[in-house]
C-alpha cells in the first residue's frame, strides 16, 4: 500500500458523494502512476466505494482504455488540452455520452492524427 493513502482518503464517505474524479491515473505526482491508482482504487472499494464511482480525469485515449479495462464509470475527454495525446481518435463518435474504443490494436494512437505524427517524428522512420 502506498504510504499515507489511508490518511489522504480517510475522510471520503461513500454515502455523502456519488463519484470520484481521479486526477492523473498516469501521473506520478498525483496518483503514483497506474499501479498507484489501482492501489488507491482497491483501498476505496474495500471502504465501500463502488467501482462505478470512479471517473478518470485526463482527457486522452489511455484513460478511455482504463475505464473499459477496469470497469469504471467513465472518463473525461478533453479535445483541447494535452496535445497531441488528448481527445479521442479521428472519426470517433460520442453517442449519448458514450464513445467506443478505437478499432485498432493497442491504445489507438495510430488513429489519432496528431499523436500518430508525433510518434513517427520521434522514431525518425516509417515504422508507424
Amino acid at each position: 500500500m502506498i504510504e499515507g493513502v489511508e490518511g489522504r482518503v480517510g475522510i471520503l464517505i461513500p454515502s455523502r458523494c456519488d463519484e470520484l474524479s481521479v486526477a492523473g491515473a498516469l501521473s506520478t505526482a498525483r496518483c503514483y502512476g497506474l499501479p498507484g491508482f489501482i492501489q488507491i482504487m482497491d483501498y476505496l472499494i474495500e471502504k465501500g466505494w463502488p467501482r462505478q464511482a470512479f471517473w478518470l480525469h485526463g482527457g486522452h485515449l489511455f484513460c478511455l482504455h482504463l475505464v473499459a479495462a477496469l470497469g469504471l464509470s467513465g472518463a473525461e475527454v478533453n479535445p483541447f488540452g494535452f496535445q497531441p495525446l488528448c481527445g479521442l481518435y479521428n472519426g470517433a463518435q460520442v453517442v449519448a455520452g458514450f464513445a467506443d474504443l478505437p478499432p485498432a490494436p493497442g491504445i489507438g494512437f495510430e488513429l489519432r492524427g496528431q499523436a500518430h505524427q508525433a510518434f513517427r517524428s520521434l522514431l525518425g522512420d516509417d515504422r508507424w
